[in-house]
């Protein structure tokens, strides 16, 4: 069950990578707001009018990265299975864990980090956003608008973290 969940978020996360530098490659101008601008933001006239040919280059090289990545983890796994089907873990085995890390303590502070900025996110996110980002001026908007992506992604966060202290109490 667990190499199904494993394989359920793997593949479409590098597939998701792979599409999405092929995106940049076809349509660079359009696709590169996503990564440039913050979470729904909107993209003012006056940055679609900014954008100069040395901009297309960069973002298609990014994308170009991208798609060879993404293309590459995720069909290595695949190639893998194919050319040696025979050498395929058998699931009643489970490795025994490291005795330093047998207790799981570093586990639980790692999520319970990932827990506490879920929760930043949530409760103060544009604080969140300008300590991460102090450079950004445009970080000081008061409007449930521009604090929704930063609330939904820490509502994400939280909802993973506590999945990895459930699998970590669990086991």
């Amino acid at each position: 069950m667990r190499d199904l969940l494993i394989g359920l978020g793997y593949f479409p996360g590098t597939a998701s990578v792979m599409s999405y530098g092929i995106c940049l490659l076809l349509n660079p101008q359009r696709f590169s707001a996503f990564l440039s601008r913050p979470l729904f933001a909107r993209r003012s006239t006056e940055q679609a009018q900014d954008w100069t040919e040395r901009d297309g280059r960069y973002w298609r090289k990014q994308g170009l990265i991208m798609a060879v990545s993404g293309m590459f983890m995720f069909l290595m796994p695949l190639v893998i299975a194919v050319m040696h089907p025979n050498d395929v873990v058998s699931p009643t085995t489970n490795p025994e864990p490291h005795h330093s890390i047998a207790s799981g303590w570093p586990s639980y502070l790692v999520w319970s980090l990932f827990l506490c900025l879920g929760i930043s996110l949530v409760t103060n996110p544009l604080s969140v956003l300008r300590y991460f980002r102090p450079d950004k001026k445009s970080i000081t908007s008061n409007s449930s608008d521009a604090s929704l992506g930063p609330r939904i992604v820490g509502g994400v966060v939280i909802l993973i973290a506590l999945f990895g202290l459930f699998q970590v109490a669990t086991h």
